[in-house]
């Protein structure tokens, strides 16, 4: 493992505790993406990793060596703030060499490695610029290729596509990737965005109030979350409550089975909008009332009304809502549910 966390807890002096325990495992070469709301801890635990800050309890492992007592600059990681931290008074070239030069490397491996990483960054020919002269895609490249260029054995980023507008970040993130597979170096990186975490990350930490609520790839979050928060924090969902009866639960005019729940427990039941389909009325099935209709591109977001008075989201394909109006008379079904105790 490239970096084990073990045990963590980090109290302030409020005695507000930003971490509670908190473990887990980085394998060599893996992009994980620490994934939660504001507070929940992701940036504390990410700079405790770095050595920017120190735990209450608990121990950090890189690479199988304990590095709670070691300072930040010989922990051998490489951090890319949110905000960039380029120096203004510096060019591109300067920026990325100054770690080396405070390393006291010879000026030719300088020249030599600073060049690489303008290649690898895709700025050939940016190296006299200053940051000033620079769009945030392009300093976040500099910011990257300066925490790259002493050849840390990890790499950790900070919100590090936050200050770029939606096109720029979109592209930055899947650049980014590919950098990361170039060089398969370990990398960890802090985001409050879920289609973020989930397109380019490995595996995802998603944290809640400073505590770990899942840690597996993105596609068994989504798909199986283990707790109500993650079911509700990733992406856009419907949610109810009922009682089991009969070792089921009726809600929207539906019949799920209740699995390991008893009768009389309360539960939860999460749907996602596009676990949800809308077909011609028919007297079989679930009635529903197109309440709205607004076209989004590629998906249409509906909202529906039951008979109990309850409104539903959907998404569906816009090839297949075209028809949809408010006032319109539709059936519903629901294709896939999620079912947690009521806390």
């Amino acid at each position: 493992m490239t970096i084990q966390v073990t045990n963590l807890v980090k109290r302030f002096a409020s005695g507000t505790a930003a971490l509670q325990d908190v473990s887990f495992s980085v394998r060599e070469g893996e992009m994980i993406g620490l994934l939660g709301p504001s507070g929940s801890g992701k940036t504390t635990l990410l700079r405790m990793i770095a050595g920017l800050d120190r735990q209450t309890a608990g121990e950090i492992r890189i690479r199988g060596q304990v590095v709670d007592n070691l300072p930040a600059q010989r922990r051998g990681v490489g951090f890319v703030f949110q905000n960039y931290a380029l120096f203004q008074h510096m060019t591109v070239f300067s920026n990325i060499a100054f770690g080396l030069r405070v390393k006291r490397l010879g000026k030719r491996e300088i020249q030599d490695r600073v060049m690489r990483l303008l290649r690898l960054v895709r700025l050939e020919g940016y190296e006299d610029r200053y940051p000033h002269q620079l769009s945030g895609g392009q300093a976040q490249r500099v910011a990257l290729a300066r925490a790259l260029a002493p050849e840390p054995s990890v790499l950790l980023l900070d919100e590090p596509f936050a200050a770029v507008d939606t096109k720029i970040r979109k592209e930055l993130r899947r650049w980014v990737r590919q950098i990361h597979d170039e060089i398969g170096i370990t990398s960890i990186f802090v985001t409050h965005d879920q289609e973020e975490a989930l397109e380019i990350a490995d595996r995802v930490l998603v944290m809640h109030q400073g505590r770990v609520e899942q840690f597996a790839t993105p596609q068994e979050v989504w798909e199986r979350p283990l707790s109500p928060f993650v079911a509700g924090f990733l992406g856009d969902v419907n949610e109810g409550a009922a009682t089991v009866r009969d070792r089921q639960v009726r809600l929207w005019g539906h019949t799920f089975p209740a699995g390991e729940f008893a009768d009389g427990e309360r539960v939860r039941v999460f749907v996602r909008p596009s676990d949800i389909e809308l077909g011609p009325a028919a007297p079989d099935a679930v009635p529903a009332q197109v309440r709205e209709a607004v076209w989004a591109g590629e998906r249409t977001q509906v909202r529906v009304q039951l008979a109990d008075q309850s409104t539903l989201q959907v998404s569906l394909p816009s090839d297949r809502s075209v028809d949809l109006t408010p006032g319109q008379s539709v059936s519903m079904c629901i294709r896939k549910f999620q079912i947690f105790a009521e806390a």
